[in-house]
């Protein structure tokens, strides 16, 4: 059973593009950005018709190679669908690379602040700790707390009164 990127791989080159393609990483950048306009997150959450919509668009847009749109209009029941599976595929991995970039850019953001978070002092049962060093004891760490939230799932972690997150 072929593992998933090489599943991708198979995709693109069915579809015609090569490896390192920069028509392809053009297309991607170019399919990604409606896909971010038009809120699209992944397959399930778009529904039938806005996955459709994001499936014209893709085909549409510059840097598809003609191969492969001529394979998707074929006529052959056995070809449009092999090439559509491909399209699917290479849609899909499209937006889990753009998901993966946005969760790691916040990652880094968080990362970010908690390093260049201000000296944090406070006592408790009369002993003084500080985050920057010195004093009696060192031990207390700045720690981050992160909440990565489903946006299909926001309305059960949301208080509907404070509209903050639970």
């Amino acid at each position: 059973m072929p593992s998933a990127a090489n599943e991708v791989s198979q995709a693109k080159a069915l579809l015609g593009w090569g490896a390192k393609d920069p028509r392809y990483t053009n297309w991607r950048n170019r399919v990604k950005a409606w896909g971010q306009t038009n809120a699209v997150v992944r397959k399930r959450a778009a529904g039938i018709a806005l996955w459709r919509q994001f499936k014209i668009q893709a085909l549409a847009t510059v840097g598809l190679p003609a191969s492969g749109k001529a394979l998707i209009e074929n006529s052959a029941a056995a070809i449009k669908k092999s090439a559509e599976t491909a399209l699917d595929k290479v849609l899909q991995d499209v937006l889990k690379k753009a998901r993966d970039t946005e969760r790691n850019h916040a990652m880094v953001q968080v990362a970010n602040l908690a390093a260049n978070a201000p000296d944090v002092q406070f006592e408790a049962d009369g002993v003084r700790w500080n985050a920057g060093g010195g004093g009696e004891e060192t031990g207390f760490c700045k720690s981050v707390r992160l909440f990565l939230v489903d946006s299909e799932c926001g309305a059960m972690v949301i208080d509907p009164v404070t509209q903050t997150y639970k």
